[in-house]
């Protein structure tokens, strides 16, 4: 019974670690390689992980897609935090509004942390 406290533990541990924040230097490539990325890509699709630029790749993602706001990268899924369904990095279009229901906090060069609220 304590193995199984203690595994459960440990999995809550590792599911709560929150998105990272980016040093500049490579927030500045982030942003021009996901500014590239959303003028290849019009419409609202998900990324086939052979496609992600290797400077996105190297975030870790569980998934990248993109929408009429922006461009998502998804870092977490649930487990990561109470009534939060999906958690990582925003790269916005042009012209982008906060959409309702969802948390953004800029960390610089037009680069956000989101977290997507069930």
């Amino acid at each position: 019974m304590r193995l199984v406290s203690l595994l459960l533990s440990c999995f809550l541990l590792v599911s709560c670690i929150p998105v990272d924040d980016i040093p500049e230097a490579n927030r500045n490539l982030i942003y021009r390689t996901s500014i590239a990325l959303l003028e290849d890509v019009s419409g609202v699709e998900s990324i086939p992980e052979h496609n992600w630029p290797r400077t996105i790749a190297r975030l870790g993602p569980k998934n990248l897609y993109v929408t009429e706001d922006g461009l998502y990268i998804v870092i977490q899924k649930p487990f990561s935090e109470l009534f939060v369904a999906e958690t990582g990095y925003f790269i916005p279009r042009v012209g982008w509004q906060i959409a309702v229901g969802h948390s953004y906090e800029l960390l610089g060069n037009d680069i956000y942390i989101y977290k997507i609220r069930t």
